[in-house]
């Protein structure tokens, strides 16, 4: 299972138990109604599920949860219970009890659309510090447009863990963890000061190159490939360090590539090529034909 498909299982999830809590929240005080009869002393406790769902779900969520409570209340309501001033107190409490949820399913609303675009505007992976798939597809294109506009030359490498699935299963995630920042450092200390490194997919990394030509791309990329299969990660009590295998692919622009999805298809061709030391899935990562067109 990749990692969009892990993390959409998970939001999933989440809003099941955000919608069970709502749901047990109103059966609670509609229970206590109905077991007691006491229906002016409970049920304002239908704020609770009205927040809730204000909280969860926002303003629609208020307004569902509004009339569930409400259509309860008339199931449960004792004989007589709603005639009269009674009835005018609790539609009134209801209606401020309808305003509030509403103010904060407003506010939530707010705060995650916030919440959302601040993720959005984050260009730095969090697991690493490097630049972000994302980020670094806009960048490509910039720069590719860049060397054609003044007839510059500007190079890719691609660099796949292969042995990153292997270490995974031996070491455990938070091992993995430590080998992908120590590696982004590797990264950063090997290539020009004037590369852009980052995120080239959940196993892989990426590095553009202004100004770099064939000969200077594979320069780089032999140091590359050398630094970080040296490189040693840490391991636990029987095995204190381990070695992850790396293939990288160069290519550059306008030498061997005219557009970005020459560029990009080139890389993945020969990391296709590139047999790694051992089994492990052959990710090129999340740059794509279809998702680098400008």
């Amino acid at each position: 299972m990749d990692s969009a498909t892990t993390k959409s299982s998970a939001s999933v999830g989440f809003r099941l138990w955000r919608a069970l809590a709502v749901g047990a929240s109103t059966l609670f005080v509609t229970l206590l109604i109905g077991l007691t009869g006491e229906l002016g002393l409970y049920w304002p406790l239908y704020v609770i599920p009205v927040i809730l769902a204000a909280v969860f779900f926002y303003v629609p969520g208020v307004v569902l949860a509004a009339a569930t409570c409400g259509g309860a209340i008339a199931l449960v309501a004792p004989s007589g219970a709603l005639s009269g001033g009674g009835g005018v107190q609790i539609l009134v409490g209801f209606v401020a009890l309808l305003v509030a949820g509403t103010a904060v399913g407003v506010h939530s609303s707010r705060t995650a659309r916030h919440a959302t675009a601040l993720e959005q505007v984050t260009f730095r992976d969090e697991e690493t510090g490097l630049y972000k798939p994302t980020y670094m597809r806009r960048r490509l294109i910039e720069e590719v447009r860049r060397a054609l506009r003044h007839e510059v030359a500007v190079g890719l490498l691609v660099v796949r863990l292969d042995g990153l699935a292997v270490f995974r299963e031996t070491f455990g995630a938070y091992k993995t963890g430590l080998l992908m920042e120590h590696l982004a450092d590797v990264l950063r200390i090997t290539v020009r000061d004037t590369d852009i490194v980052g995120r080239y997919g959940p196993e892989s990394f990426g590095v553009i190159m202004p100004f770099a030509g064939p000969a200077e791309a594979m320069l780089v990329a032999d140091r590359v490939r050398t630094a970080a299969c040296e490189a040693e990660f840490e391991g636990d009590v029987l095995q204190p360090s381990a070695h992850c295998p790396v293939s990288v692919a160069a290519v550059a622009l306008p030498a061997e590539a005219s557009t970005v999805e020459e560029l990009v298809a080139i890389a993945a061709d020969r990391l296709a090529d590139t047999a790694p030391d051992f089994d492990s899935p052959k990710t090129v990562g999340s740059f794509r034909l279809g998702e680098v067109r400008s």
